[in-house]
């Protein structure tokens, strides 16, 4: 398997749109973060060294991650209420 680094991992997801998202080293494990200054996310992979992983499948990852991010972000946008939420309680 040849040897990458982070900077593959966000060339590769930025060239199919994800330029939001970035991959960053923990203790014993990798995590990505989206951040488009509106939103923010991460998801963590638990693997200890980044070439465990082929760099297929680092884009993979981030690349799901990305779409699931999104649609929470659009789905927190949709159900954003203005007002206040009433609460009725009802008594038998």
């Amino acid at each position: 398997m040849p040897r990458f680094t982070t900077a593959s991992v966000h060339a590769a997801l930025r060239a199919q749109g994800a330029s939001s998202v970035a991959l960053h080293n923990g203790k014993g494990y990798w995590y990505f973060v989206h951040n488009d200054g509106e939103w923010y996310d991460s998801h963590s992979v638990y693997v200890y060294r980044l070439n465990s992983l082929p760099l297929e499948r680092w884009v993979e990852e981030g690349m799901e991650f990305y779409r699931r991010s999104s649609a929470m972000k659009e789905h927190a946008q949709a159900t954003k209420r203005t007002g206040p939420i009433r609460v009725g309680i009802w008594k038998r």
